[in-house]
């Protein structure tokens, strides 16, 4: 079975647990009902109390009627069924038909809406709409000899018409789609001549009998009439205040677009290279394919730990000039992204200023690592020792050896092999190796911000990588660096050097084999 599969398999199991039907689409329930078997794609009925956050805009109940208390009371639609569109207080020229109510169900505890807001263009464009649901109808098997009676759901998956929605700019539309079920349309004209529109599927029943009225496995998609891509963009909002993660977050992800928000769900669609979406839909299972983050490589010495340890003819001269190498090709990419960097906008212009000087930081740092090792003969044999530890280390962690595994004597030489990456850095691990050297060793390294200079030791140096890039491999090479820098300055330095913690159990015995590994590793070096 490939990975895809795996992960296919996985998200279908995820589907049918979650959200259902896991038997099928007449599937019988029989040991538990429906609201407590699924969890997501469910609407249930409107709850009969009063909503708090139709208390905190100010409505408040007057304690007549039948109990029930009115849609803007429990946080329903303003339009009740029994009310036709247009009437007093929703005109077009009013200040709530700017807002659509069934985007507070879909945020109550046991949500009754769900919904899309997506930008159309242009006016006038008709939609299609394909809404699904089903529902769970119970009943009481009669006991037998003996027994006792029995409960039992039936899915009746329901067939709905699409419906076809024209876009106009006037009050919320509510059309029916089977009982107690209802799709709201609520259109808003934006100054670029776009349409705004939020479409909403949402139970108008009231909680009676919670199994009858609820509706489970409920989603919509939505198309152009015609099959067009008439989705353009969602917008932020403009002149919206942003902190400075905001505004990094947008930058560099810049060019990921998005077509639709959801309201109690989460939204897909699907792209076009024209930049449009060609449909947009509902989902409550959200998922996507995480690209790889595969960093610069190659059979480069600056990455080469049989290099690194030694294997050239003056280390003294040859590590730090190679290394010199990697800050130059660091110092290009910067380079180029500054220069890229000029067509961002004024909207990006200072966060791209804030990353490039991190960047051109992180770069004076790693050169004043590779000072130390060209000034201080100490920190170099301590740095090729921990790149013959890291390769010794990376060559054992891969025999995997069980104890029929016939025994194989330590091969006097560690050589690197491209073919399988084993003894090679990556360019983000030894990058970050180099610029931690410095403040390892004094206390007095500084660090310059754009605030101000920083000492080193009052810095936290994060490495963000996804899972399986390496991040452990850079932080056991250092400590490997500091393992040999102290005991070769201090022959008898002992005790402890570093600390380790992880809060998962797995995670903490793998991690702990492989710093076993190294230590065994180093030992041997030192005996």
């Amino acid at each position: 079975m490939t990975a895809e599969q795996l992960r296919e398999g996985l998200l279908e199991f995820l589907h049918r647990d979650l959200i259902g039907p896991a038997g099928g689409p007449e599937e019988i329930l029989t040991e538990e009902p429906p609201k407590i078997r699924y969890a997501a794609g469910v609407l249930f009925p409107r709850e009969s109390e009063r909503n708090e956050s139709a208390a905190a805009g100010g409505v408040e109940e007057d304690g007549s009627g039948d109990g029930a208390g009115s849609p803007a009371d429990n946080g329903g639609p303003a339009v009740d069924d029994d009310v036709p569109v247009g009437s007093a207080g929703r005109g077009a020229d009013s200040p709530e038909s700017e807002h659509d109510d069934t985007v507070t169900l879909a945020n109550t505890h046991r949500p009754s809406a769900m919904g899309l807001s997506f930008m159309v263009e242009p006016a006038g464009q008709q939609l299609s709409v394909r809404v699904r649901a089903a529902r769970y109808d119970g009943r009481t098997e009669p006991a037998g000899d003996g027994g006792y009676p029995t409960r039992t759901w039936e899915r009746d998956p329901l067939s709905l018409e699409p419906v076809r929605v024209t876009l106009n700019p006037v009050d919320p539309i509510d059309a029916p789609l089977c009982r107690g079920l209802k799709l709201r349309v609520v259109v808003r004209p934006r100054q670029s001549g776009q349409y705004l529109v939020t479409l909403s599927v949402y139970n108008t029943t009231h909680e009676q009998d919670d199994d009858a009225e609820t509706f489970y496995q409920v989603g919509f998609e939505v198309e152009g009439a015609d099959g067009s891509p008439v989705f353009v963009e969602y917008p932020t909002l403009d002149g919206a205040p942003e902190d400075e993660e905001e505004t990094a977050l947008a930058m560099l992800y810049r060019r990921r677009r998005i077509f639709a928000a959801g309201h109690g769900c989460a939204a897909d669609w699907t792209q076009t290279d024209a930049g449009r979406a060609v449909r947009v839909a509902t989902t409550v299972l959200p998922h996507v394919i995480v690209p790889p983050v595969d960093p610069v490589s190659g059979n480069y010495q600056y990455l080469n730990m049989e290099f690194l340890q030694g294997g050239c003819e003056d280390p003294e001269r040859d590590i730090p000039d190679a290394l010199e190498e990697l800050c130059g090709v660091y110092e290009a990419w910067v380079d180029r992204n500054a220069a890229d960097a000029k067509s961002l906008g004024e909207r990006f212009s200072a966060s791209a200023e804030r990353h490039l000087a991190l960047c051109r930081t992180a770069l004076t740092r790693m050169r004043a690592g590779i000072d130390l090792l060209r000034e201080d003969p100490v920190s170099l044999e301590a740095f090729m020792q921990m790149n013959r530890v890291m390769l010794m280390q990376q060559h054992h962690a891969n025999l995997r050896r069980t104890l029929e595994t016939p025994w194989t004597a330590l091969p006097e030489v560690y050589r690197s092999n491209w073919t399988d990456r084993e003894g090679f850095w990556r360019t983000f691990q030894i990058g970050f190796i180099l610029m931690t050297l410095p403040g390892l060793l004094s206390d007095d390294t500084q660090v310059d911000f754009a605030d101000g200079p920083v000492s080193a030791h009052d810095l936290v140096d994060l490495i963000w990588f996804p899972t399986g890039g390496g991040k452990t491999e850079a932080y056991l090479g250092l400590t490997a660096f500091t393992i040999f820098r102290l005991r070769l300055e201090d022959p008898s330095d002992s005790g402890c050097k570093v600390l380790m913690r992880y809060t998962l159990r797995l995670l903490t015995s793998q991690q702990f084999q492989r710093a076993a590994s190294l230590i065994c590793a180093c030992e041997l070096v030192r005996r």
